[in-house]
């Protein structure tokens, strides 16, 4: 049975970015008008703004789609956030009746929306958030955000004051007294959260808003660059990092010591782009627990590496090429694991989701399904995310940034651009 879209954020997304929150803020109006019993909160306004006397960079900002980069669902599968161009975080709540048979797709709308006063540079929503989590545990309805030069921040996701802004969380160089430059961030568990920066992996306790509980230091043979990458493993008492220079690296929690590294060399690969350009992106740990899928930049391939065998590289996943296209973007990619080791899926720059179905098995697959194909008007496919409660439904974030004259004088309409939820 193939993939049907069933809802939307249609055209609110699509450039000029500057009127993604105009388009966003009419449906919003369309929709309280159409539910008068409900009482939607009011989506914050844009702290963005672009001044009457443009520069050739606010030109071409301005004229960017509003990407959104990442998104998460929530435990319960009844909403997800996303992290967008503009400097936003948005709440978006699935409709109830998103499955019910409709000739058009649903549109969605922001539930809540709020900005940052910079781009955010990485970010982390607490897994277990959910609007309808009980009173005692509305503390995990929050998400971690860092930018350039600041504090590290976590936001309150749910509706309300308009900075939403919980806790600080000091990252600092105390030799230089700046901030570190936090590159990626991940929840380990219900009290601590790791940050990753040039050569250093940080863990905090999240009731301790001043400085971090430890600092791991890589260096030596462990020595990673910018850590790009985090992610978790409380079952095994140990975290997966990645960096952007092709290096995947253990850390053991308990002795806040790393124990094992594996740098991606070009072989592996084979687009010859080098390392500082085929940075991890994202790691992905195998349901049956011997694997680590790496998704890289520039690279049309996910690497399989071998927990079992100190991070061997035993097989690679190899998307399907257009002859007519680059195969390949220096756009971040995120994949996403079917439940009960059904394999893997991945957007691709042709608009489509390829599934590999025997990724878990270990081994190298160039032949992949197609499960969602493109169409005419289609863009990168940057994420792909699996409802963790209903596995038939996907979201997918779509857009690519514009970096030519010609991209930006021609005809943006057309573009696609934003999230789609699918259903099968």
């Amino acid at each position: 049975m193939p993939y049907k879209l069933v809802a939307s954020t249609a055209r609110q997304l699509r450039p000029p970015l500057t009127q993604s929150w105009g388009r966003e803020d009419l449906q919003h109006t369309l929709l309280q008008k159409a539910t008068p019993d409900y009482p939607y909160p009011a989506l914050s306004p844009a702290i963005l703004e672009i001044t009457q006397g443009k520069t050739a960079t606010d030109l071409k900002f301005e004229n960017q789609p509003n990407i959104p980069r990442h998104l998460q669902w929530s435990h319960d599968g009844s909403s997800f956030v996303t992290v967008n161009e503009d400097f936003g975080c948005r709440l978006y709540v699935v409709p109830s009746d998103v499955l019910s048979a409709t000739p058009v797709p649903k549109e969605l709308v922001p539930f809540s929306r709020m900005f940052q006063p910079y781009p955010i540079i990485a970010h982390s929503v607490n897994p277990e958030f959910s609007l309808y989590n009980p009173e005692e545990t509305m503390a995990c309805n929050s998400m971690l955000v860092s930018m350039k030069n600041l504090p590290i921040r976590m936001l309150d996701l749910i509706p309300g004051d308009a900075r939403n802004l919980v806790a600080l969380y000091k990252f600092e160089d105390l030799l230089n007294d700046r901030f570190f430059t936090t590159y990626s961030l991940a929840h380990y568990d219900e009290t601590t959260f790791f940050a990753g920066s040039v050569n250093k992996v940080a863990a905090f306790d999240v009731t301790r808003q001043h400085e971090p509980a430890y600092v791991t230091s890589l260096t030596g043979c462990h020595k990673m660059g910018i850590v790009s990458t985090i992610v978790p493993s409380p079952e095994l008492g140990r975290v997966y990092i990645g960096s952007y220079n092709g290096k995947v690296s253990i850390v053991d929690v308990g002795s806040a010591l790393p124990v094992l590294s594996k740098a991606m060399s070009l072989e592996d690969s084979g687009s010859g782009c080098g390392p500082e350009r085929e940075g991890v992106t994202q790691i992905l740990e195998s349901q049956n627990g011997k694997y680590l899928f790496v998704v890289r930049r520039n690279t049309n391939t996910i690497s399989i590496l071998d927990l079992r065998m100190d991070l061997e590289l035993v097989g690679s996943l190899t998307k399907l090429e257009l002859p007519s296209l680059k195969p390949t973007s220096n756009q971040k990619m995120y994949a996403d694991l079917l439940p009960q080791s059904q394999g893997l899926l991945t957007g691709d720059v042709y608009g489509n989701v390829q599934w590999f179905r025997d990724a878990e098995l270990g081994m190298d697959c160039t032949k992949p399904e197609i499960l969602i194909a493109g169409e005419a008007s289609a863009t990168t496919i940057s994420a792909v995310k699996v409802n963790p409660v209903e596995p038939g439904i996907l979201a997918t974030a779509c857009g690519v940034r514009r970096d030519t004259a010609f991209d930006l004088e021609e005809d943006t309409e057309e573009a696609d651009c934003g999230v789609k939820i699918w259903y099968k």
